[in-house]
């Protein structure tokens, strides 16, 4: 969950300072150097945004068969609006991932209707319980805004 608070002068400088020794890392294939610098690709809050070349840091992440990376692959292609990226995001969350069962509560409360935002509960819920303190606190959340259904 981001709520896109400014970076201040220093969290930016800390940030930028760390680019270069991401890029090493990940060209001698360190799996959470590649998904850290395919994030900040991806967010362009740091440097640059460069879909491409974000896409390609998380494919490598995946190739080593690290789970996490995997995850967040499916999560940049789901962001993306790619299919392939909700379907890994589902298969994931299904297996009791508590990040993609999160991922997925999240998508379902962006979505309009009612069932959506019942599906979100149900699967922040499942991430609660797979030990996820986001998915308790994004449950009471979303309660809060299903609250009223319930009391017409």
């Amino acid at each position: 969950m981001q709520f896109n608070v400014p970076l201040s002068a220093k969290e930016r400088s800390d940030r930028l300072a760390q680019i270069p020794k991401l890029k090493e890392l990940s060209a001698e294939g360190d799996v959470a150097a590649q998904i850290k610098l395919a994030w900040e690709l991806a967010e362009g809050e740091i440097i640059d945004a460069d879909f491409g070349e974000a896409d390609r840091l998380f494919r490598r992440a995946a190739a080593w068969g690290d789970q996490t990376a995997k995850i967040d692959a499916a999560r940049f292609l789901q962001l993306r609006r790619v299919p392939s990226g909700m379907r890994a995001i589902r298969e994931f969350a299904l297996k009791g991932n508590s990040k993609a069962q999160f991922w997925l509560g999240w998508h379902y409360q962006s979505q309009p209707g009612r069932i959506n935002h019942l599906r979100a509960a149900v699967w922040f819920k499942r991430a609660q319980q797979n030990g996820r303190l986001a998915g308790k606190i994004a449950l009471l959340g979303q309660q809060f805004r299903l609250a009223p259904i319930y009391l017409r």
